[in-house]
């Protein structure tokens, strides 16, 4: 039977979803543009660096802006991370920069990034309007960020709890009706083992692809039967087993495993 409210709010999810990419889109845009625009007046502009400085290219995270002169980041780049408490005189935003390597050719940009780190210090140093308005705009940027996100994020994670709420109430419905059925398989042709443990006294361990269970009197254990039967595995007669103080975790976690590896087996089959 469908669950009629789950289908609603994978619908209401991803309606979210198509939203957030958006957004997100949407949000990257006015950024790019407001980067570009503090990096043309305050780097494209500046008559002292190379034309390799100018084209740093500069991006945002949460906590900072990250300057980089070579296409692989990791080379050569300056994280000028923001403190939200960089107004107060004794608490600065941290610059730290790395390079791996530098040559006469400069061809990972040491030179480059080199010119943008100066640039950067001096403008922290003197609280240039380069410096200031950047951080302004590490703010401003912040601002819009929240402005057009508004509480879609939560909104998604609201939903997403829900969803997972279901699925776990479904899954322990499914788990009691296949507990009380007292039968579970695993298609032979899957070739996948499961492993039942007793803690019958002895931990004891038997592999199988079929089992039946009857609750044993009290409740709280179980008398199991099975045997294995897996074709890649074939060694003539099944080998059964049957172990009569099966603690109910122990099964339960059998049971899981098998339908796992149900779950498994009919993906692959359909995706065959």
């Amino acid at each position: 039977m469908k669950n009629v409210v789950k289908e609603a709010l994978i619908s209401k999810l991803e309606d979210l979803k198509n939203q957030l990419v958006g957004i997100d889109n949407c949000y990257q845009s006015v950024e790019d543009e407001y980067i570009s625009e503090w990096k043309f007046r305050h780097i494209t502009m500046n008559n002292y660096l190379s034309d390799k400085a100018k084209a740093v290219i500069i991006t945002r995270n949460s906590d900072s802006f990250n300057f980089s002169c070579d296409e692989n980041a990791w080379r050569s780049n300056i994280t000028l991370r923001k403190n939200r408490y960089y107004k107060e005189d004794a608490i600065m935003p941290e610059l730290n920069w790395f390079s791996s390597s530098a040559d006469t050719d400069d061809k990972y940009n040491y030179l480059s990034i080199l010119q943008i780190l100066g640039f950067l210090a001096n403008a922290m140093q003197e609280k240039t309007s380069a410096y200031t308005s950047l951080m302004d705009l590490f703010d401003e940027l912040g601002n819009k960020r929240r402005e057009m996100y508004g509480d879609i994020k939560s909104d998604i994670y609201r939903v997403e709890a829900e969803i997972c709420n279901i699925n776990r109430d479904e899954a322990i419905r499914e788990k009691e009706a296949i507990l009380a059925k007292g039968t579970i398989t695993i298609p032979r042709e899957s070739n996948l083992i499961r492993s039942l443990t007793t803690g019958a006294g002895k931990w004891d361990s038997s592999r199988f692809t079929h089992l039946e269970w009857v609750e044993n009197k009290g409740g709280k254990t179980y008398t199991v039967k099975g045997y294995c039967d897996v074709a890649k595995w074939e060694r003539g007669p099944e080998q059964h087993f049957e172990h009569d103080r099966v603690k109910k975790a122990y099964l339960q976690s059998a049971i899981d495993d098998a339908m796992n590896a149900i779950a498994r087996y009919e993906e692959e089959t359909v995706n065959a």
